[in-house]
């Protein structure tokens, strides 16, 4: 715990100021750094680092140590400046020895900064000059050992790469990955490019798919553990799972097919990691006796962005401390042949990647039944994706032909005799519709041809068997639709349902702490909010579209929520047995570009965020009633805002959720630089709901309110939920031919 309290306590002092005298103990300072360090909170280090505290010579060249540790993490760019604290450093272990000191530990570690800032610079000389130092010092240190200069012999492997002796620098990198499997989970990703490039150039493929799967299972290892003693958001800076799926990616592209099933594996477990973490936190707490855990994870999951967080997440952990993770934990691991042997002889299965490099590209793994292993199949490059998904609706007015011949072209060779396709999307793939992408030639889209499936992981085909039947449940279960919702409502009518709602509706109310603050500017568009759900206006059409609906439904005892009935509140409040969410509302997305332009998103310090997720979930959300008097600054005391952020969504708990309606405008919109887009489909994955219904652009009102009554008198008609969605989206497109009305909405599963 001390370790915890030290980080707690720094992150304190950093807001009240007269705390900071405390700092002065240098190495009490130093072994903050060192856990920020270790926490991957390198930007925290480096304030630690800067200051200003007069150190002894031993912790001057500690000071050094990890300035060039944080400082190559940080700004890579600056390693020049590094090289004369390097020396000066040096200079200042020169005296030390001469004095008589023991700093061989300090001279060990002062050295492999300095190879690895060398490297950086192509300073080979100095990098070998530095080996030379080394050798003689590390006779009796293994590279399975802590202190084994990973960084220096990881320099010295880069160079003979460049000297072109391929077997030696096979055998060194070998072992500095070894090290890294079993010291810095995450430094690996620094050594495997270097490493599969001497593994091609030595005919050793083979070898790079094993040590993918060493990887992969020390990667599921750790994290099955980690993720559970951290917060959510301390294990996002710990995990960067992104980072990960890159050097998969990279690998498999350099070595060949015979890594293509771990890759395919690698893109299984990484993505999913963060989510059945979450779920299985939540399975625990279900059985749990223990009323701490439980309140205390209600707290840390519920403080959001308020001033409590650092305090709840500190709990968590302490809370943790006391917990058998044992009893928790579990492997997260999976295997495309799982999902191979799902699949039906027509049926294919397409995980879509994005490997970096001078270019990125795009490729597919495509797996079907009697294949040997996944293929690997390159694509196009990513910017030509990009482009295409910022036309929006204007993409479809011409068939969107150029996606198929970008993306499904070079996959028809494993299209013959498909009918049915399960895909999952990268990046801004996510943000494009291919059930309205047409088939040069054929004259029919691909959802005409081919049963379009988009799934968040293929690893999901693997519970297929248990899809929900709406016609005939097997239980009792809900529905809770929001709809017609009052944005402007009387103030003192707002205060009235806001205090009702909170405190004589609930026994126990699941709230978390308001502290939006926004303005105007930030949520109203210039889009005409009389044919499109955005703004912050009235839509006539809601109310109309939630009542249909509830008529379809009175099986599911329907919660209708309009007008103020629609507050945040009641969302708040959980229902028991929910089968169906319906929201017929306003969404927001927020472009980071727009948020970081002055540090601020609508009065919220955003600065100190520092992961993508923590990020995306402060510029996405839903608007309930009362928003509109929210943005305009006419908020009562004494209720919720109306506005529910992403981060909001994440933390509850959805799990026996089938189904998520977001009818509302751009709700598929989110952060696409990553492995899955980072917005509300993000949030309600977290959550664990199942379905998702989302949009990609301004949907109409009208035609959406129509959508929705077909989609949900389709489901109940007995047609599953793909096929309801199908159905309903070739009604609205009979009667509204332009793809802007009926080729917003995709479903994912």
């Amino acid at each position: 715990m001390q370790h915890k309290l030290t980080i707690l306590f720094f992150t304190l002092a950093f807001v009240f100021q007269p705390f900071m005298a405390l700092a002065e103990d240098e190495g009490f300072v130093l072994d903050a750094t060192e856990e920020c360090i270790r926490m991957n909170r390198m930007h925290a280090a480096v304030k630690f680092l800067s200051y200003p505290v007069e150190y002894s010579p031993r912790n001057q060249v500690r000071h050094a140590i990890l300035l060039c540790k944080t400082s190559m993490c940080v700004s890579p760019a600056d390693a020049q400046v590094l090289t004369g604290w390097i020396e000066y450093a040096d200079s200042v272990l020169t005296g030390l020895k001469t004095d008589g000191e023991d700093v061989k530990n300090l001279e060990i570690s002062l050295l492999n900064e300095a190879a690895n800032v060398y490297s950086s610079l192509s300073r080979t000389d100095a990098v070998l000059s530095v080996m030379e130092r080394l050798r003689p010092l590390c006779t009796d240190i293994a590279w399975q050992d802590r202190a084994w200069p990973a960084e220096a012999f990881l320099a010295y492997g880069v160079e003979l790469i460049r000297k072109g002796q391929f077997q030696e620098a096979v055998s060194v990198l070998e072992d500095v990955a070894g090290h890294k499997l079993k010291h810095d989970l995450r430094g690996i990703c620094q050594v495997m490019p270097y490493l599969s490039i001497s593994y091609k150039l030595t005919g050793r493929t083979q070898d790079a798919a094993c040590m993918m799967e060493r990887i992969l299972s020390a990667l599921d290892s750790d994290a099955s553990r980690q993720g559970l003693v951290q917060t959510p958001s301390s294990f996002e800076i710990y995990f960067p799972e992104d980072m990960f799926m890159d050097m998969g990616a990279l690998m498999a592209n350099i070595c060949g097919q015979e890594c293509n099933g771990v890759l395919y594996d690698f893109i299984l477990t990484i993505p999913n990691l963060k989510k059945d973490i979450n779920l299985d936190v939540m399975a625990y707490a279900d059985t749990s006796s223990d009323v701490k855990f439980k309140e205390t994870l209600k707290l840390s999951r519920y403080a959001g962005s308020t001033s409590y967080k650092s305090l709840s997440e500190s709990a968590y952990e302490e809370v943790m401390d006391s917990v058998r993770v044992q009893d928790i934990a579990r492997s997260h691991r999976y295997s495309w042949k799982d999902v191979q042997s799902s699949l039906k002889r027509n049926e294919l299965a397409v995980e879509f990647i994005m490997v970096p490099g001078d270019e990125p590209f795009y490729a597919a793994l495509a797996v079907r039944r009697g294949c040997k292993v996944p293929a690997l199949i390159r694509l196009c490059k990513i910017e030509d994706i990009s482009a295409l998904a910022r036309k929006g609706p204007e993409l479809y007015k011409n068939g969107a032909g150029v996606v198929y011949k970008h993306i499904w072209k070079p996959i028809e060779p494993y299209l013959k005799n498909v009918r049915t396709v399960f895909y999952v999307t990268r990046g801004a793939l996510g943000k494009i519709n291919m059930d309205a992408v047409d088939i040069p030639g054929e004259g029919r889209l691909m959802s005409e041809k081919y049963s379009m499936n988009l799934l968040s992981s293929t690893a999901s085909l693997m519970e297929r068997d248990g899809d929900f039947n709406y016609r005939k449940p097997d239980e009792w279960y809900s529905a809770l639709l929001f709809g017609g919702l009052d944005y402007y409502p009387d103030i003192d009518e707002w205060h009235d349902a806001g205090w009702y709602g909170r405190f004589l509706r609930s026994r126990n109310p699941d709230f978390m702490l308001d502290r939006a603050d926004y303005s105007i500017e930030d949520l109203l568009t210039a889009v005409p909010a009389d044919t499109s759900r955005a703004g912050v206006s009235f839509l006539r059409h809601t109310e109309d579209e939630v009542k249909a609906i509830a008529d379809v439904l009175p099986s599911y005892a329907p919660i209708l929520r309009t007008g103020l009935q629609g507050i945040e509140e009641e969302f708040r409040l959980w229902y028991p047995r929910i089968k169906i969410m319906h929201f017929a509302t306003h969404a927001f997305y927020f472009d980071e570009e727009k948020v970081y332009e002055n540090g601020r998103l609508a009065g919220e310090d955003m600065s100190y965020i520092n992961t993508k997720t923590e990020s995306a979930m402060k510029r996405c959300g839903l608007l309930m009633s009362g928003a509109g008097n929210t943005v305009m600054g006419r908020k009562p005391d004494g209720v919720l805002d109306g506005i529910v952020f992403g981060e909001d969504i994440a933390v509850r708990d959805f799990r026996d959720v089938d189904l998520v309606v977001l009818s509302a405008c751009n709700t598929a919109s989110g952060d696409d630089e990553g492995s899955s887009i980072y917005g509300l489909q993000r949030a309600f994955k977290m959550s664990g709901a199942r379905t998702i219904v989302m949009s990609l652009w301004n949907v109409n009102d009208e035609a959406t309110s129509m959508m929705m009554k077909t989609f949900y008198t389709c489901l109940m008609s007995g047609d599953s939920k793909r096929e309801a969605f199908h159905r309903a989206v070739m009604a609205v497109r009979e009667n509204y031919h332009q793809p802007y009305y009926w080729a917003p909405f995709i479903m994912m599963d």
